[in-house]
């Protein structure tokens, strides 16, 4: 689970829906979850909130890193590693850009940055 800039949100993953999907709720008692996601299959791994809350981050078991896109209602997939599993992603204090690591063939790790 991750809270968003402000503290008054979290992001998490529940299967409660029969499959794991990303859910936002505000922190208070007997706050409504929201679905965001509908068509998720697998596990998956930290969301981040952009540092405007703009986009949430997120990584799945299927070595694929996407982007939930509040303004888009939409999920995103941004890349997808051949070796492992995406872990590392941050956001840049503008919300403008997102930083990964991705593992490459050859054994070591290469930084991107999504625009």
């Amino acid at each position: 689970p991750a809270f968003n800039s402000d503290g008054s949100k979290i992001a998490f993953f529940s299967d409660e829906s029969g499959t794991e999907q990303l859910y936002i709720s505000e922190v208070r008692d007997n706050a409504e979850r929201i679905r965001l996601t509908e068509n998720l299959d697998g596990w998956y791994n930290d969301p981040a909130w952009s540092p405007n809350d703009g986009m949430i981050a997120f990584s799945d078991e299927k070595l694929a890193l996407y982007l939930y896109d509040f303004a888009k209602k939409k999920t995103i997939l941004i890349d997808r590693s051949n070796v492992r599993e995406i872990y590392n992603y941050s956001w840049s204090p503008c919300s403008r850009y997102l930083s990964y690591s991705k593992h490459s063939d050859n054994g070591f790790s290469d930084i991107f940055i999504f625009i």
